[in-house]
């Protein structure tokens, strides 16, 4: 029974997480050049701000049903273990593509989020019918390669959790 809810919380976390930036690339960044500067300026850092919350959650119930999973259901509690079967080395590639979404989501975090909020402050007094900076642009284009990035290492870690399943 407690394999199930970490496994339900693990699928849950993993989705809402992937399904944010998936919303978050093809929905949110896509419709955010018909709203004012002005009225970006107020949304977006909350937008974010919201958003990181949730990816760091679903990165903390992940990480932890992980952890369970692998060590007390398929067993595998120590680091040999991983290159000796071939079940213990595609997790180990999985492994490894977690730690680029991670870094990914660190990069965000703490390099794209920080750089959103300070740059829409300037923009909080525009008139509501300016639409168009430059800046602006540059910040989207990176924040769209943030969360391609992500959406790339998810896909690759779902197939590898597929093959560890033997679908």
């Amino acid at each position: 029974m407690l394999s199930t809810l970490f496994h339900a919380a693990h699928v849950f976390a993993v989705v809402l997480w992937i399904g944010g930036v998936g919303y978050s690339l093809m929905v949110l960044l896509p419709s955010l050049s018909t709203v004012s500067l002005r009225d970006r300026a107020r949304f977006v850092p909350k937008v974010l701000k919201r958003f990181l919350t949730i990816v760091w959650l679903s990165i903390a119930v992940v990480s932890l049903s992980g952890l369970y999973r692998m060590v007390a259901v398929m067993n595998i509690t120590a680091l040999p273990q991983l290159s000796s079967s071939h079940y213990g080395q595609l997790l180990s590639v999985k492994l490894v593509f977690v730690i680029f979404l991670l870094a990914v989501a660190l990069s965000v975090t703490l390099r794209v989020y920080p750089k959103v909020t300070n740059h829409v402050r300037q923009h909080l007094d525009e008139s509501p019918d300016v639409y168009r900076c430059p800046v602006c642009r540059e910040i989207s284009g990176l924040m769209r390669v943030h969360l391609m990035a992500g959406l790339s290492m998810a896909a690759a870690i779902i197939l590898l959790a597929a093959f560890l399943r033997g679908a």
